[in-house]
């Protein structure tokens, strides 16, 4: 068995049903892939660019918090690390979005807009892990893109990255 399979099949064994097994893997996938872009982000910037130590450690922190929901299906938190991954994007795009922001010169006004398609893209995570008939725990997943680009502006204020 690959390591790669042996990854994305972490926490089946705690599934119930052959759509909650489809779930956690689906879950672990989503969570490589997207852990897998900033890896991807540092490789390149590394090789090609010159890149600070802050924004390389900052790019390797990133990938291994957005690998939390596997670590979680691992440990049997199932359902809760559907719910992590549906909120994890939007924490570290608020994260960089506010790190940017404040080590910039002359920040772009198209910047904040960009992150608000980033969320709408994200937002479908929670259609993807969760089934129609776990209405708790869909809320509970689109909880967080909603609050996210409702509250977007509210929430850079708050962190006096405002425009």
């Amino acid at each position: 068995m690959s390591v790669f399979r042996t990854i994305t099949e972490f926490g089946v064994s705690f599934s119930r049903t052959r759509a909650e097994r489809r779930n956690i893997v689906l879950t672990n996938l989503i969570s490589l892939t997207a852990a897998a872009v900033p890896t991807c982000i540092l490789l390149g910037r590394l090789f090609f660019y010159d890149q600070s130590f802050g924004g390389s450690s900052r790019l390797l922190l990133g990938s291994l918090f957005l690998l939390l929901p596997i670590f979680m299906n691992k440990m049997g938190f199932v359902n809760a690390s559907r719910v992590v991954l549906c909120w994890i994007p939007f924490i570290y795009l608020f994260g960089g979005q506010v790190v940017g922001i404040r080590e910039s010169e002359a920040y772009q006004p198209s910047g904040y807009l960009v992150v608000r398609y980033f969320f709408l893209g994200f937002g479908c995570f929670p259609f993807l892990v969760f089934g129609l008939k776990e209405t708790k725990l869909l809320v509970a997943g689109l909880l967080g893109p909603f609050l996210s680009i409702v509250l977007f502006d509210p929430i850079l204020n708050l962190f006096n990255v405002g425009y």
